[in-house]
C-alpha cells in the first residue's frame, strides 16, 4: 500500500522551476509546490466575475489608480514553499505595478 501511495505523489515545484517553465496554459494554483488544476467555472460564476470586473474597471478608469485583470494571472503568495493563486478578478495599484517593473 505504501508503494502505491508513493507512486501517485505529484512532483513538487521549486520557485526556480516555476520561473523556468514559461507559460503554462490552464487554470491552476500552486500550493506548497504542487500544482492544482481547477475545474471550469459555471455560467453563474462567470457572470459574477464579469460583473466584478466591470465595476473595478469603471473605477480604474475614473481614478487611474491601477489596473484590473482577469484570470489567468498568477499571484505569487510565497517563494518557499512556492504558493500561487489565480484570482478571477484582480486589481493592482500603480505602486505595486511600478515595483514589478525591471
Amino acid at each position: 500500500m505504501a508503494l502505491a501511495e508513493a507512486e501517485i505523489q505529484p512532483k513538487t515545484l521549486t520557485y526556480e522551476e516555476y520561473l523556468a517553465e514559461g507559460v503554462v496554459y490552464g487554470r491552476y494554483e500552486i500550493i506548497n509546490g504542487v500544482r492544482h488544476f481547477m475545474p471550469n467555472p459555471t455560467p453563474l460564476h462567470q457572470d459574477l466575475a464579469g460583473a466584478i470586473y466591470e465595476l473595478l474597471r469603471m473605477w480604474q478608469k475614473q481614478t487611474r489608480l491601477g489596473r484590473t485583470y482577469i484570470a489567468p494571472r498568477d499571484v505569487l503568495v510565497s517563494i518557499n514553499p512556492i504558493r500561487t493563486r489565480q484570482p478571477d478578478v484582480l486589481f493592482i495599484s500603480n505602486g505595486r505595478i511600478a515595483c514589478q517593473q525591471p
